[in-house]
């Protein structure tokens, strides 16, 4: 979902954005997209959304994004196949910085690599020629 009036841009100028599965309800202040499953994927658009600045297309007080401003935005769009690999790449990257049951634990599991990487590293002595 966009926000379609109101908080519709954060901080960067991204699109506040929500991704919602299941039965939910939305009012009338903000743009449910679906998925083209010929053109493009869903996850996909949302990911792409969320890094475009979107202050260009936003009016009126309060900020408003009109469903034709919407479609006016260009979405470069790969192969399907290339689609949901970069969202299979996003979405753990998003899962690991994100949720504390899975990423703390590779955050910890690669700062100890580091460790002993850096630990062997400095401990290494090879005799020096003089």
């Amino acid at each position: 979902m966009v926000g379609e009036d109101g908080s519709v841009i954060n901080k960067d100028n991204t699109p506040v954005l929500t991704w919602a599965t299941g039965k939910i309800w939305v009012n009338n202040h903000a743009h449910v997209l679906s998925e083209k499953g010929d053109v493009a994927v869903l996850r996909f658009l949302y990911h792409y959304l969320a890094t475009i600045d979107v202050s260009p297309i936003v009016r009126g007080v309060p900020p408003k994004i009109n469903q034709q401003n919407l479609r006016d935005i260009v979405v470069p769009l790969p192969p399907l196949v290339e689609q949901r690999r970069i969202v299979a790449i996003l979405d753990k990257f998003d899962a690991l910085t994100t949720d504390l049951a899975s990423g703390l634990p590779a955050e910890i599991e690669g700062r100890r690599r580091q460790y002993e990487y850096y630990r062997d590293l400095l401990l290494t002595f090879k005799e020096r020629v003089a």
